[in-house]
């Protein structure tokens, strides 16, 4: 369909179908990557947990 046809059919004007088409495109990569990148900032954080855990172990070992 055309933009037209859309905003006819929707009943808005073609500007927002534009605006909304702009807003996806600039938005298309967060959009359609998923949890992927919140799983990665979770996997590094708890990465930095576990080796600040193993540091602290390793410190209470050779002090005891």
């Amino acid at each position: 369909m055309t933009v037209p046809e859309l905003a006819a059919h929707f009943g808005v004007h073609p500007r927002q179908i534009y605006a909304w088409k702009k807003a996806l495109i600039n938005a298309a990569p967060r959009v359609f990557a998923g949890p992927r990148g919140r799983t990665d900032e979770v996997s590094e954080r708890k990465l930095a947990e576990l080796y600040e855990q193993v540091g602290r172990l390793m410190v209470e070992r050779d002090f005891c």
